[in-house]
């Protein structure tokens, strides 16, 4: 057999017959050293292209926005179809609020993996800064449909819904969720802030206390428990937990939870420990221009009889907010008490042209009238409190007084 084929190769075709085979065999070798070239040189560029996704995600992080999306373009250059680096890049235009181009790298990444829950989740946070509601509810609920354990899917598209003014929806999306997730304290609290919003307070303290006993350190949470509780009567635990925000050194100069405390203060009966704190809102800094705190404070002096704070009170609570009917209240109390009658007079018709149909207002300006000797007027203006509210005893014993009064005065001029 090796004779054979030594005889058939030999001449000029068994020279030819030789190179073709040797030619051959050299060109097939080269195509395996190119196609393993390429595949190194593949695999070199996808460690380049994930080392440079790494720095890019760690300027993100850190806030680097320009260093981030230099790495993160690098990362895409050198391979282009990884899902992630888009979704990257999306976040980071969006952080820059380059919100088109955000959207056109989530649909990149979209495009590549359709399943990428984070792109879609983006795109619904871009269309809700957009007010594109609709838009932003798809891209929430695809999110959630392809990963449905995550939070804050369903608490987005939760959000999304109450905007929508559709309340009963948002919950059904929360109460599914927490079917399965029972123990979500960001679910229960969502669900406790959609109970503010129906104003069903009872069971939106006791959604928030859930979350709280979940989360006890996260203050939002008691902040949100606190709100619920003075909206639903509950005062005393409100101001416990008031209390114990006001204790943290970050919280201690927060005005809102010193104004809420010093409400739930008024409402214990413990107007001087109320005073107290709204004396120290109404001297600090920011207190010169905080009306709502002025108003209160005298409210709360009234209450106590300490009318240089009343007096005090009104003059400022007026001057910052002209438009405020309590503000003109505390004015015609002032004016009242220092015996001018008819600046006080002036006071609850300025209070009464912003709120009309108010009979505490209405009573004061009846007897206002009534100590001005102007008993007619004074009965007219306590009998339009009376009707509002005919069930206020002390109106209708007001009222007597005057007619009481009115028929003497009848008579002594008689």
């Amino acid at each position: 057999m090796t004779n054979a084929i030594t005889k058939h190769v030999r001449g000029p075709l068994g020279a030819l017959f030789l190179s073709s085979i040797v030619l051959g065999g050299c060109a097939g070798h080269g195509d395996h050293v190119k196609e393993g070239m390429s595949m190194a040189e593949l695999r070199s560029n996808q460690i380049k292209s994930s080392t440079e996704w790494n720095m890019a995600h760690q300027a993100f992080l850190t806030g680097n926005l320009d260093k981030a999306l230099r790495k993160v373009d690098e990362s895409i250059r050198m391979n282009p179809t990884i899902a992630k680096s888009h979704v990257l890049k999306g976040r980071i235009l969006l952080e820059k609020g380059k919100l088109g181009d955000a959207i056109e790298s989530f649909d990149i990444a979209i495009e590549f993996k359709p399943e990428a829950d984070d792109a879609h989740y983006y795109q619904g946070v871009i269309f809700e800064r957009l007010v594109r509601l609709d838009e932003a509810l798809n891209a929430y609920q695809t999110a959630a449909s392809i990963d449905p354990e995550k939070a804050q899917y369903a608490i987005a598209t939760a959000e999304v819904l109450v905007d929508l003014d559709r309340l009963a929806d948002a919950t059904q999306t929360l109460e599914t969720y927490s079917t399965t997730n029972p123990d979500n304290a960001a679910i229960i609290q969502t669900m406790g802030t959609i109970a503010m919003l129906e104003e069903r307070f009872d069971d939106a303290a006791w959604l928030f206390n859930e979350a709280r006993l979940l989360t006890p350190e996260d203050g939002a949470v008691l902040e949100d428990l606190a709100s619920a509780q003075m909206a639903s009567g509950r005062f005393a635990e409100a101001e416990f937990y008031l209390m114990t925000l006001l204790s943290a050194e970050s919280n201690a100069d927060r005005r809102d939870l010193k104004r809420m405390r010093s409400q739930c203060l008024v409402e214990l009966d413990r107007p001087v420990e109320a005073r107290i704190l709204l004396l120290e809102l109404v001297d600090d800094p920011q207190g010169a221009t905080d009306a709502d705190a002025w108003v209160t404070l005298g409210q709360v002096a009234w209450r106590l009889g300490d009318q240089a704070n009343v007096k005090r009170a009104a003059t400022r609570a007026t001057q910052l907010a002209p438009n405020n009917a309590e503000a003109w209240v505390l004015q015609a109390l002032a004016m009242r008490e220092a015996g001018l009658p008819v600046k006080a007079l002036d006071a609850t018709d300025r209070a009464l042209n912003l709120d009309g149909q108010n009979q505490m207002i209405l009573t004061l300006r009846g007897l206002v009238l009534q100590e001005l000797g102007r008993h007619e007027d004074a009965l007219v203006t306590l009998q339009q409190a009376y009707i509002i509210d005919p069930s206020n005893e002390s109106v209708r014993s007001l009222i007597d007084a005057v007619q009481e009064a009115r028929a003497l005065a009848i008579v002594e001029d008689q």
